[in-house]
């Protein structure tokens, strides 16, 4: 009990030691301290300072909030249609420059006979421009730059209102200059397939109405071209043409088919070619009007591709316009292309050979035969750098026409090497 009791007798001793030796220091320090109104007086002048201060951020605060508010403000009466704007508007195009070298075939007559050349152009430089003013309306318009051989050119390559919303309502109409629904030409080559060389219908101005439901689309369309019949004074919307096309899947198999028919393909590519009196792009007298069908299908899996076009004239032309053998033409052409797309190294890649072919196209300055392979490499986000072979065979000697007497036999090489960019 004496043992337990001794440490509390001792920490009861030595409190009681500091409190003497604090109230003795109090005691000293006593005179030091403020009176009781020295403090009150203290405490009202820190009072007043805190008020003071509370004032001056409150007040801060208030014109922190007027320069937020008026910067809102300002940002939404200068902003507001801006963006709204800038949603409606979208911008895109494409760049290509070739670097090329060939020898050409001996019955080009835009070419010096058996000459090789080379050379780096400027190919293609396009821009695309769409505009959505509403839910219902739309317009679209392209500018391109091309050089060939016939040099230098900008044009004014499409421009059309479209009204519909496909989404809401199944049909639409487009009105204005565009490529028409003929053919649809999908190739991974860089040269144009045969089919779209001669068959394509571009840069005409016509009423487009189109109608979709379950993967299928029709089109129907007419224009008046520069082509007239001889003898018909009428200048009227005398072309037309339908599409009738499908693009969905059927198990694993992409598929994509259409078939097409204009009334007058003398009016397309093949315009500048044509011609009466062995004067090539005059169609102001043709004989009548020539129709054509087009169909194409691709069918894609697992990264492979293979597409098939088949376009042909529905009947001749006179001999005067577009010759063969002595009689009138009716040109043909076909493209058959295996395409793979791949990654290596995590780079986009496409491998792709093809074979075009064409019959009664000697006029038109076409080879008979032409092989392509082709390797595309994603090198950048939209920049691709690509090389293609094409060997073409042309017609045999004893093939005849009018603007090309005859066949060569001969044949060209030509690698082209692109790089391209698309934004």
């Amino acid at each position: 009990m004496n043992n337990a009791g001794t440490p509390t007798r001792l920490t009861i001793s030595a409190a009681a030691m500091l409190g003497v030796i604090g109230l003795s220091g109090m005691a000293n320090a006593a005179d030091d301290l403020p009176s009781r109104a020295e403090l009150w007086k203290l405490i009202q002048q820190q009072q007043k300072q805190i008020e003071a201060l509370q004032q001056k951020l409150g007040a801060a605060s208030e014109e922190v909030k007027a320069v937020a508010k008026a910067q809102a403000d300002s940002s939404a009466k200068s902003g507001a249609a801006a963006p709204e704007w800038t949603q409606r508007i979208s911008l895109s195009g494409k760049m290509e420059v070739d670097a090329v070298t060939s020898n050409d075939l001996n019955n080009d007559w835009n070419a010096t006979t058996g000459d090789s050349s080379s050379d780096i152009v400027v190919s293609t430089v396009e821009v695309d421009v769409a505009a959505q003013m509403n839910s219902w309306a739309s317009a679209h318009t392209t500018l391109k730059y091309e050089e060939d051989a016939d040099g230098s050119r900008i044009q004014f390559d499409a421009g059309s209102i479209t009204i519909g919303n496909t989404e809401r309502y199944p049909v639409w109409l487009t009105a204005g200059k565009e490529t028409l629904p003929f053919g649809a030409f999908p190739s991974a080559a860089f040269a144009d397939s045969l089919p779209k060389t001669i068959g394509e219908m571009g840069g005409e101005t016509a009423v487009i109405l189109g109608a979709t439901a379950s993967g299928f689309t029709g089109q129907g369309y007419a224009f008046n071209g520069d082509s007239r019949v001889s003898g018909d004074t009428d200048d009227t919307l005398g072309g037309y043409g339908i599409m009738l096309s499908y693009g969905g899947e059927v198990g694993a198999v992409g598929v994509d088919a259409a078939v097409s028919y204009v009334n007058s393909i003398e009016d397309g590519n093949i315009s500048d070619t044509l011609g009466t009196g062995g004067a090539a792009g005059n169609v102001d007298a043709i004989a009548k009007r020539i129709g054509a069908w087009d169909a194409h299908l691709s069918l894609s899996m697992a990264g492979f591709t293979l597409t098939g076009e088949y376009f042909t004239a529905a009947e001749r032309f006179a001999a005067a316009e577009l010759a063969w053998n002595g009689q009138g033409a009716k040109p043909r052409a076909w493209h058959l292309e295996l395409a793979y797309d791949t990654e290596i190294k995590s780079y986009p890649v496409t491998f792709a050979v093809a074979y075009d072919g064409t019959d009664e196209a000697l006029d038109l300055g076409q080879p008979e035969d032409r092989w392509l392979a082709i390797v595309n490499v994603a090198i950048l986000d939209g920049v691709s750098l690509g090389l293609e072979y094409m060997h073409s065979e042309d017609y045999a000697t004893s093939k005849t026409g009018a603007r090309v007497a005859a066949g060569a036999g001969d044949d060209r090489d030509q690698v082209t090497m692109r790089l391209a960019a698309e934004f």
